[in-house]
């Protein structure tokens, strides 16, 4: 759905709300590509559909009274930035945590990686999923950058596009990232979280970018990388991510008297799933990445994934960013040959159709790497699932790390289901048991499936065969 002048009368829409059991408990979930809100659009000043993260989150921020834990990737929205450095003038004690290669003012990312920057990326020739991710990065922030440099936006006269990271610099708000270990950085800090005086939960599959949030502010027809967030309020579920917050900052223990430094990726101790009943109809499974890969896949986060997605008996639906864990496209096989559920899945159109992706897969169809050896393990389908495609966003991208299955539990965290989000990122999953909140996330499958090419484009069949054919294999189509 395309940008249009809203009536006023439709700002009022009402979010969606769980109420629990507990006066003190509530869960609520928003898209930011929601076709059934509007909001100002603070990029190009006009009625848009969705929900505004940004303002939703600082309004967050203003309520707070004791206490703000940040952990975001990459943070670069001044708006949230300069609430944080509010509060912390006000007293109220501010952390931010975030990663490594994301702690730099845009100028500064650029001249790192000006070598880079200046060559061609081949996303086809890229050997992991995080790399593609840090390169599409990259080319988001050269376009801001551009955007700022040619005078069509100024970061002096519009305090949106201000640098966040040199405010927070510039600041008393306490700000460190995965070096603060003494490393040279782990793998990714991928968290999405912000923890409100000890009770109130900030969830989120964004970045704190105009991109996830806004999209590229030279397209009038973008909505922002589609996302979800939930504002959650529950003492005994905030307290695990607190725990985690902890764990990585370093300076404060988890048990009185404890000191600890700060502890990141495999460093930190491996913890179980915890479950957490908010109320008769609604539980709520956590789980924090990542898991050595001494243990068992059943003991990691994706080992959770599986056992919800076996656990289906009807129907899976799924909206993802990245696919490549070979383990969950296998788990998808077991239940529709056994079960015969009806499957979906949505992956975004730049990871569909890479030699990694499990898209391909379920498409019952290989592509050989550029050394002409196949990934390991690859599992095509025979026959081949019918329901598997792109949404097309208009140039946005599909940021989604969700699944609902048998319209009751959801599946939902900053992990994308890949191999370096189960064993090397710090990440969180969280599975929602609760009909209501199942709900609403197929609703926002439906919504993608009404903008979804089903099956692969035309052009990754020839690909395909092209791989094959410079490879010395034959093509079967």
């Amino acid at each position: 759905m395309k940008m249009k002048n809203f009536t006023l009368s439709l700002v009022a829409a009402l979010t969606f709300l769980v109420a629990t059991s507990n006066a003190q408990a509530s869960v609520q979930v928003f898209f930011n590509q929601d076709d059934t809100k509007v909001y100002v659009d603070p990029v190009r000043k006009v009625y848009r559909q969705g929900v505004d993260f940004q303002t939703m989150i600082v309004n967050e921020i203003q309520k707070a009274t004791s206490s703000i834990e940040v952990a975001v990737q990459e943070f670069r929205l001044s708006a949230i930035a300069q609430a944080l450095i509010e509060k912390q003038e006000q007293g109220v004690q501010v952390r931010v945590i975030i990663d490594s290669r994301y702690n730099n003012t845009i100028w500064e990312a650029l001249s790192a990686d000006q070598l880079q920057n200046s060559q061609k990326i081949d996303l086809y020739e890229t050997d992991e999923a995080e790399r593609d991710l840090h390169a599409q990065r990259l080319y988001q922030l050269r376009e801001l950058a551009q955007l700022l440099d040619s005078g069509q936006i100024s970061d002096k006269e519009d305090p949106l596009y201000a640098d966040a990271i040199e405010l927070l610099r510039n600041s008393d708000v306490v700000l460190i990232d995965d070096t603060a270990d003494g490393s040279g950085g782990n793998n990714l800090m991928h968290h999405k979280f912000v923890v409100i005086d000890n009770q109130k939960l900030i969830l989120t599959s964004a970045n704190f970018t105009v991109h996830d949030f806004f999209g590229i502010p030279n397209g009038n027809d973008r909505l922002g990388n589609a996302n979800a967030l939930f504002l959650i309020e529950d003492k005994s579920l905030t307290q695990l991510f607190l725990d985690e917050f902890n764990y990585m900052f370093g300076s404060e223990g988890l048990k009185v008297g404890e000191h600890h430094r700060p502890l990141f990726g495999l460093n930190k101790p491996h913890r179980d799933p915890k479950v957490r009943r908010l109320s008769e109809d609604m539980s709520i499974t956590t789980q924090f990445a990542p898991t050595s890969r001494r243990l068992s896949y059943a003991e990691s986060t994706a080992g959770l994934i599986k056992r919800s997605l076996l656990s289906a008996e009807e129907s899976i639906s799924a909206a993802l960013f990245v696919f490549s864990d070979q383990a969950l496209a296998d788990a998808m096989k077991t239940v529709k040959r056994e079960r015969g559920i009806e499957l979906s899945v949505l992956v975004d159109r730049l990871f569909a159709y890479r030699y990694y992706s499990k898209a391909l897969d379920l498409l019952g169809l290989t592509l050989p790497r550029h050394d002409c050896q196949f990934q390991a393990g690859i599992n095509p389908w025979s026959p081949p699932a019918r329901r598997v495609g792109i949404p097309e966003l208009n140039g946005d991208k599909l940021h989604h790390k969700f699944a609902v299955i048998d319209n009751r539990k959801v599946v939902f965290g900053s992990q994308n289901w890949s191999s370096s989000g189960n064993h090397n990122n710090d990440e969180f999953l969280v599975v929602i048991e609760n009909e209501e909140v199942a709900q609403e996330f197929t609703r926002e499958i439906e919504r993608l499936n009404n903008l979804a090419h089903w099956g692969a484009l035309p052009w990754v069949y020839e690909r395909i065969e092209q791989q094959f054919e410079a490879c010395g294999l034959a093509f079967n189509h």
